[in-house]
């Protein structure tokens, strides 16, 4: 009581907005002058307020935000080799103590955390370990296009596309994890449209009781049982791709899948494999589904844009030939339209820590144990940082072209340091072969009655629709 005391002392004078018992500023949401959808917009409010360091109480949580790059660098300089953090969901950390699952990666901290990424790091971290799912993606991806040709409407739209493109993601992950494909764009169709609704479920609960008060975790709220619902049904599901993808005893000794890397591993128990399994499934529904998204719109509305990358495509992705990631290491342009649509359409608000040592951060000492909350979503579009920000200019990370050197801690959507997401390498991979299959065979409009495409918060950035995009074969 006495150390929790001195912390609250330490940053009582740290600026924010107005807490009430129990609530905290819950009441701004419960009242509509704050909206959870758009809690990136707060964000903005608050650091236009208040300045670069705040400190706010959503119910029993609470949070020190940190707007200044500067900051995030005094962080990562100066964090172990095991940077702790508050989970993104703390209501699947919830669930999965409750039913004595393996946490996971994101729920994870300290050596259990490092046993788990160390079982990873090694092929999903390396340029040698990707390249053993490149064909693997490009397979599915295949798949995907059939699926865009046969769905398509008379004015080139397609229904559900964020719906074929979660289905591309788990069947991407699929012959990553077993080696084969899944059929999730064809004959089980209908298996993988239960996992998306339930991961939606997952993400929306999860937001809904973020800003609430903490009774969820003593009572069974009906938000909590929905959550509770969907998690039990992607375990399900996950346990019975796994129990089907049994190691084969006369498998070829070269066969090279992650089931049977991590089945190898005698450090991991049987949870720890259906958890990363599971992980592998399910986040890149979260995180490589939306920034494609936002990727194509890019193209759709800016003719020049699509041009390059269309031409780059052509040039070093050969329709006759699989896609290596030497191939993929020359789609130079490409990969900057990637981190200028993370830019100008973020993936998420924060990057958590709990600070373990105290640190002097923009004039205020921030002692350790406090959860600060890495925010440089709000500088992203800032003409202090970033040149002519409102337009997209790819061109902008190319070391030839760079014509300003904005702080390399502002946009780091994947992380930094011991702790940068480990699905980094497989996230670029699979948005470059899905832009350039997608290019070569469609063009890119949106229609322009329709509302422009923006983002809402759910625990992470969405896309609000897609049924403005249109694809138009090319000939």
């Amino acid at each position: 009581m006495l150390k929790y005391l001195k912390r609250a002392s330490s940053t009582r004078k740290i600026p924010g907005p107005v807490n009430l018992p129990f609530l905290g500023s819950l009441w701004r949401y419960k009242l509509g002058l704050d909206e959870q959808s758009n809690y990136h917009e707060t964000l903005d409010q608050l650091h236009a307020k208040y300045g670069p360091v705040v400190k706010q109480r959503l119910g029993a949580e609470s949070i020190i935000h940190l707007f200044s790059p500067n900051d995030v660098s005094t962080i990562y300089a100066t964090e172990s080799r095991t940077p702790e953090i508050r989970p993104l969901q703390e209501t699947v950390q919830l669930f999965r103590q409750k039913t004595d699952a393996s946490l996971g990666l994101g729920n994870t901290n300290g050596e259990e955390w490092y046993k788990l990424r160390n079982a990873l790091k090694t092929i999903m971290l390396t340029r040698s370990g990707m390249a053993h799912f490149t064909g693997g993606i490009e397979s599915a991806t295949d798949a995907l296009i059939k699926k865009i040709k046969s769905s398509r409407t008379k004015d080139n739209t397609v229904p559900n596309f964020m719906t074929h493109l979660g289905a591309w993601t788990l069947e991407s992950a699929g012959a990553m994890c077993f080696g084969k494909r899944m059929g999730f764009l064809e004959e089980n169709e209908k298996v993988a449209d239960p996992i998306l609704k339930a991961n939606r479920a997952v993400f929306y609960m999860s937001t809904h009781l973020r800003f609430s008060t903490s009774l969820y975790k003593y009572f069974n709220l009906p938000k909590w049982n929905c959550l509770v619902e969907s998690e039990n049904h992607i375990i399900k599901l996950a346990l019975e791709a796994i129990d089907k993808n049994p190691l084969s005893e006369d498998a070829e000794e070269d066969s090279y899948y992650l089931m049977r890397q991590l089945t190898n591993n005698k450090t991991l128990t049987r949870k720890d494999i259906l958890v990363l399994m599971q992980s592998l499934f399910t986040d890149s529904l979260s995180t490589i589904v939306p920034t494609t998204i936002f990727c194509l719109y890019i193209m759709a509305n800016e003719p020049e844009i699509q041009k390059k990358v269309y031409e780059e495509t052509s040039k070093f992705v050969s329709k006759d030939a699989p896609i290596t990631s030497k191939t993929l290491d020359k789609l130079i342009y490409s990969r900057g339209l990637i981190k200028e649509t993370l830019r100008l359409y973020p993936n998420g608000t924060e990057i958590s820590r709990i600070l373990d040592q105290g640190l002097d951060l923009s004039g205020y000492h921030i002692p350790a144990e406090e959860h600060v909350n890495l925010n440089m979503v709000v500088l992203l579009k800032s003409d202090k940082e970033y040149y002519r920000p409102s337009e997209v200019l790819p061109e902008r990370w190319s070391r030839s072209e760079n014509s300003q050197k904005a702080n390399p801690f502002i946009l780091i959507p994947f992380g930094h340091g011991t702790r940068t997401c480990i699905g980094m390498r497989y996230a670029e991979q699979s948005m470059l072969i899905a832009m350039a299959k997608i290019l070569q065979n469609f063009k890119l409009k949106y229609k322009s009655d329709v509302q422009p495409l923006k983002q809402v918060y759910n625990i992470l950035m969405y896309p609000t629709d897609t049924r403005g995009l249109v694809l138009e074969p090319r000939n």
